[in-house]
């Protein structure tokens, strides 16, 4: 496992200066190039940042997303009861396993 470690680190920094890139953010810039943005951005009224246009729904699209989140929202929940009776059984399990053999 230890010999991957490496790999994987090289992977999660490239990772994470391809994301930086991604949104815009430099990583090896030098300070006064960062300054010379920041005084750009300044003149040009601030930063701008994309922005997302969000279309209203119709009753019926509305109807059917509330739909979707409450069968999600149950599913949710009926798979956090599964997973704590499972532990409250295994919990049990492991409680009359001690208890036999004291």
């Amino acid at each position: 496992m230890l010999s991957c470690l490496p790999k994987t680190l090289a992977l999660v920094a490239i990772t994470t200066v391809l994301l930086l890139q991604i949104n815009g953010i430099s990583c090896f810039s030098s300070p006064s190039s960062l300054h010379h943005h920041a005084s750009t951005a300044q003149q040009n009224g601030g930063w701008h940042r994309p922005t997302t246009q969000l279309l209203a729904l119709s009753p019926e699209e509305e109807n059917e997303l509330k739909q979707v989140q409450e069968e999600s929202r149950l599913k949710v929940l009926t798979d956090r009861r599964k997973t704590i009776r499972g532990i409250l059984k295994a919990a049990e399990g492991s409680k009359n396993y001690r208890l036999e053999n004291e």
